[in-house]
């Protein structure tokens, strides 16, 4: 296992999960998830797919996107392409940054033939920023309706300084 995927079961077990897929059966991931694919409009993020999508694909592993706080570092995609992201030759990929770099070729529509440049990935972030930052306060707000703990525990990891502090502002919430 890499990395990132220690790093992320490391965070999870900070959240109280003894694995992904404890966090995976979670009232917070069940929240995520149903809002993202929400706003997503139930579509697959693949610039040329259009399927139906209900599955949620992480482009990072942060406290903030394992919250909900971060949610443009969640896209849906159709089953064929999160297959078509996560798996090569039938196997796992456990590089994240290929993972990474698999999903945007796929969602990024401003695809060049040598790949994604930094600059249209921005832009492509930019272009989803109103949107997530509107999700982002409906999953705390929903959090905080139905699952106080995970409010509480957002709550707690900004006065912490765990969670960047430019999220107090972007949620709405107070110090």
């Amino acid at each position: 296992m890499t990395s990132y995927y220690l790093q992320r079961n490391n965070l999870l077990s900070e959240l109280g999960f003894t694995s992904y897929s404890d966090y995976r059966k979670s009232t917070l991931w069940k929240v995520i998830r149903g809002i993202v694919v929400s706003r997503d409009s139930k579509e697959c993020c693949a610039t040329l797919c259009g399927n139906s999508a209900w599955t949620v694909h992480h482009l990072s592993y942060t406290r903030e996107t394992l919250l909900g706080v971060s949610p443009c570092q969640l896209i849906c995609l159709c089953h064929e392409c999160h297959e078509h992201v996560e798996f090569e030759n039938g196997s796992k990929l456990l590089d994240l940054d290929r993972v990474r770099q698999r999903t945007l070729q796929l969602v990024c529509p401003h695809k060049g033939r040598r790949g994604i440049s930094g600059y249209q990935i921005g832009t492509w972030y930019r272009s989803r920023w109103l949107a997530n930052r509107h999700t982002a306060r409906q999953i705390v707000a929903k959090l905080k309706a139905v699952e106080l703990r995970w409010y509480n525990q957002i709550v707690k990891d900004l006065n912490l300084g765990l969670i960047h502090p430019k999220y107090v502002k972007y949620l709405g919430l107070r110090k």
